[in-house]
């Protein structure tokens, strides 16, 4: 090593006394120079000798010997410099077709190279062996290699024409000057830009130049900054947002739970009735007969859900594999098969009915625990001993000789077993239940946040930085499956026994009665309806009382929305699923991403309801149409289906923008981001055989000259565009949160002082009123609260553009403007909502033109029929707000 040092500091001093004797043989030194003392051997470097000979040639006819002599000593330094270059290569080269030169690591090596997204790009695009990962070339990539290699000979042939013109061009500015090399020469970079562009441009590996190799390089060194940058800062974190857990998931509003809790009271009553009856005549023999809640499914399998239910969900869920949970109450056969009981499902008589329990999401912890939620809410509706108070005094009311006695759970003044139920006692238990459920949404919503699992998960994380925008769309999955949950609320799936057999007698021979009267156990002309079992008549006017006391909103009542009180509110939330916009503002410490996917999976599911609600109406229309007395029902149905299509059109334009379009935005800017970096990648990888050809100039300073500082600043970026792209990431997402935490503060202010409201009460003293007169109604807080959202969701548009935009201007800061071709086409990005809303509008708006169209056609069709076989044939429809079969 000493030796080689000395050697490496002596200036090859041997090489430049050499080369200073044969310049002096002819002529160049002159006899007695300062070189050419033995004894100053090591004080002077080649470049001097070179540079001194240079002052003395004459570029005259005469000096030819010494022209010739000059530069074959030149070339001949040139030559030897690309060998130690290449010998410098072959040092790390294992064979002439290797992977390429190996360097770089600690923050520049990517942990993971095999399964990180930006070497799989680069692979599959360039494909060179071993260079990202420990992929092989395919046969395209070895063709593409060979066609940089011809490529790069090419440029090779060019350069060297582009020398000999320069050697041309130096002999005659030196002849026409008397300037050695001429006045524009640069006698030191000149020289060496020469061995730098030929350097470039010399194929070395896989048929690629040292120029696209140091490209590739860069790129995998840049890939490997942003990779290890991006995992530092994911180490401290519990989520990709870098803010609170309990941010990222909205607080969904449940919907109105009056429905399922009536239904629960009735089939509670149906329970507490049958069971009087029949163990009250004895038909069950010894055995005492009881109505219970049972899972079942054919063939003739069921299991009872215990009193105690709690963790039965589970095994629910298992029975019914992972499907929709039916729960069936009613009874197996007492009498040991002498009832007949094996033609229902599971071998259970469905004597009180049956409620669904949706499972649509068995994965996300919210929704589960929402799930489980609910399937524990109906069995503690089963067992609440209000609403069995409730059943016990509507059975000892109706039923004859009060069978059974009456005994009560509890003790409340609007409830006895003399003068049965008053108001106050359904709508405290109407109120109490709704607190009941919202309660178990709002504990699994926290139990939710508790879990935690929002951080991004390592199978993202060893996907590299190409990968850091993946994370955000699980906003919308977390928060669409808790709102999904949380909206599907358990629903009847099957009347009582004796509701069934009335509905089904209501729609043959009776469907123009309606109301609390649809469940009366008689026909409208007083005839009594005939039951398979005289029990169930019975029973029948113990529910139809009680059905009655409760009031006469019809059992199946799904709503979207919380009710308000308030008629207006009410009735837009009911038409557009917006009642998570009233809560935006209310809910600012909510992550606003995670908020306007709220918002729009209430919309679509608003959309989606109107979808069937416009199809039923079309049906409808169609077939009242047909029929003269009901042409002006049908003239109504066909107008307010219109308008619901016109409302499903718009609002699933907007709900899916804002559920589906909206959190892909992200990761859509940053996938382009990282598409636009790869373009570049290969842009340089063309264009680096002309940037070698820009160092082949003979003036200008330092050395890349005037042309070639370009090139530089282009390898740079691919080198710093990775990191800068993060960076473009996270500025877009704390950018986004900041601006609208800040207009959640001040647009009570922008829109109190549209109409000149101060907050004070000089309206008060000025026009004898009150400074709440001044305030927005609420038909106006509606629509400003549309136009906050509007805002949010510009706001996050354009702060996702920046990751588009760090990194691709942020190079201004070095003094350069350059610019690849993938950075000056256009924004592919930038018409995507455009493009989104129209192919929403469109879609929505053909979907329901071809529901609705079909319906009234199948209307028509059977209205026609009913047309013409006359009034006697029954003809006319009438769609009940009572109930019918699920």
């Amino acid at each position: 090593m000493p030796r080689i040092r000395a050697f490496a500091e002596s200036g090859f001093g041997w090489l430049a006394f050499l080369m200073a004797a044969i310049y002096n043989a002819v002529r160049l030194l002159p006899n007695g120079h300062p070189y050419l003392d033995p004894a100053n051997r090591g004080k002077y470097g080649i470049r001097h000798v070179i540079a001194q000979a240079a002052n003395n040639l004459k570029m005259t006819r005469s000096n030819i010997d010494q022209i010739v002599i000059f530069f074959a000593l030149l070339v001949g330094f040139v030559i030897l410099v690309l060998q130690f270059v290449l010998l410098a290569m072959g040092l790390v080269l294992q064979t002439a077709h290797a992977a390429g030169p190996t360097f770089g690591g600690g923050m520049f090596s990517t942990p993971a190279p095999d399964n990180d997204i930006a070497f799989i790009l680069l692979h599959t695009v360039l494909g060179v062996p071993g260079m990202f990962g420990s992929y092989a070339s395919t046969p395209f990539h070895i063709a593409m290699h060979g066609l940089f290699q011809f490529y790069s000979l090419a440029m090779l042939i060019v350069a060297v024409i582009v020398v000999l013109y320069y050697v041309l061009v130096i002999v005659g500015e030196t002849a026409q000057t008397g300037t050695p090399f001429g006045k524009r020469f640069n006698h030191i970079w000149a020289p060496i830009r020469l061995v730098v562009a030929l350097g470039l441009l010399v194929p070395i590996a896989n048929g690629l130049n040292s120029g696209q190799y140091i490209t590739l390089y860069a790129a995998k060194l840049g890939s490997g900054l942003a990779t290890n940058g991006w995992l530092l800062f994911n180490e401290s974190l519990t989520n990709g947002l870098g803010t609170s857990d309990e941010s990222l998931v909205a607080r969904p509003s449940i919907p109105d739970t009056a429905a399922i809790v009536k239904f629960m009271a009735l089939a509670r009553t149906c329970k507490e009735s049958y069971e009087r009856v029949l163990n009250n005549q004895g038909n069950t023999g010894n055995v005492v007969f009881t109505i219970e809640p049972y899972l079942v499914k054919n063939p003739l399998i069921n299991q009872q859900i215990p009193t105690n239910s709690a963790g039965f969900y589970q095994t629910a869920l298992q029975f019914y594999k992972n499907n929709d949970i039916i729960i069936s109450f009613g009874a197996a056969d007492p009498t040991g098969g002498r009832m007949n009981f094996n033609q229902n499902t599971g071998g259970i008589k469905p004597y009180c009915g049956e409620v669904v329990i949706r499972t649509n999401a068995v994965t996300q912890v919210g929704a589960l625990e929402v799930q489980e939620g609910y399937f524990n809410m109906i069995m503690f509706l089963w067992q609440n001993p209000r609403i069995a108070d409730f059943a016990e005094v509507m059975a000892y009311k109706k039923l004859p000789n009060s069978q059974g006695g009456c005994t009560l759970n509890t003790s409340n003044a609007d409830i006895n077993c003399t003068d049965g139920v008053r108001a106050p006692f359904i709508d405290q238990l109407i109120r109490d239940m709704h607190d009941q459920f919202d309660a178990t949404v709002t504990d699994a919503r926290n139990n939710m946040v508790a879990a935690g699992g929002f951080s991004v998960p390592p199978e993202v994380l060893v996907k590299g930085w190409g990968g850091a925008g993946i994370w955000y769309n699980s906003i919308a999955q977390m928060n669409g499956a808790l709102f999904s949950a949380a909206f599907n609320l358990p629903s009847p799936n099957r009347l009582p026994v004796p509701m069934q057999t009335i509905s089904e007698s209501r729609r043959m021979h009776d469907e123009n009665l309606g109301g609390a009267e649809y469940f009366a156990p008689h026909q409208s002309d007083g005839n009594a309806i005939e039951f398979e079992d005289p029990n169930d008549y019975l029973v029948a006017e113990v529910l139809y009382y009680a059905f009655k006391v409760w009031g006469e909103d019809g059992i199946y009542m799904d709503s979207d929305v919380t009710p308000k009180n308030n008629i207006i509110l009410d009735t837009l939330n009911f038409l557009f699923g917006t009642d998570g916009l009233f809560s935006m503002r209310e809910n600012k410490d909510i992550h606003p991403l995670a908020q306007l996917v709220g918002i729009g999976k209430g919309i679509v599911d608003s959309t989606v309801r109107n979808l069937f609600a416009a199809t039923i109406f079309s049906v409808g229309g169609g077939l009242f149409e047909k029929i003269p007395q009901f042409a002006g029902m049908g003239a109504f149905l066909n107008v307010a289906s219109g308008m619901l299509v016109s409302l499903a059109t718009v609002g699933l334009t907007v709900g899916f923008i804002l559920y589906y379009v909206l959190p892909f935005l992200p990761f859509i800017y940053f996938f382009f981001a990282v598409g636009t970096w790869l373009k570049s990648v290969f842009e340089a990888m063309v264009g680096v055989p002309l940037w070698a050809l820009a160092h082949l100039k003979i003036d200008g300073h330092g050395l890349p000259g005037d042309m070639a500082m370009s090139g530089y600043f282009m390898i740079f970026e691919i080198f710093i565009r990775p990191i800068l792209t993060v960076f473009g990431l996270l500025a877009s997402i704390v950018i986004f949160s900041a601006m609208v935490r800040v207009l959640n503060e001040i647009f009570p202010l922008v829109t109190d002082n549209l109409t000149g409201f101060d907050g004070t009460d000089a309206g008060a003293t000025l026009f004898g009123g009150t400074p709440l007169e001044f305030k927005r109604s609420v038909i106006d807080e509606f629509f400003f609260t549309v136009v906050y959202t509007i805002v949010v969701y510009m706001i996050g548009t354009s702060c996702f553009k920046m990751i588009d935009l760090v990194p691709k201007s942020i190079l201004r800061w070095m003094g350069s403007g350059v610019q690849g071709f993938a950075d000056a086409q256009g924004d592919a990005k930038e018409g995507l909502v455009q493009y989104a809303a129209m192919g929403g509008m469109t879609m929505s708006g053909q979907l329901a033109g071809t529901l609705t169209q079909s319906g009234r056609l199948a209307g028509s069709a059977v209205g026609t029929v009913v047309g013409n076989i006359g009034p006697g044939g029954g003809a006319g429809s009438r769609i009940t707000g009572g109930g019918g079969t699920p």
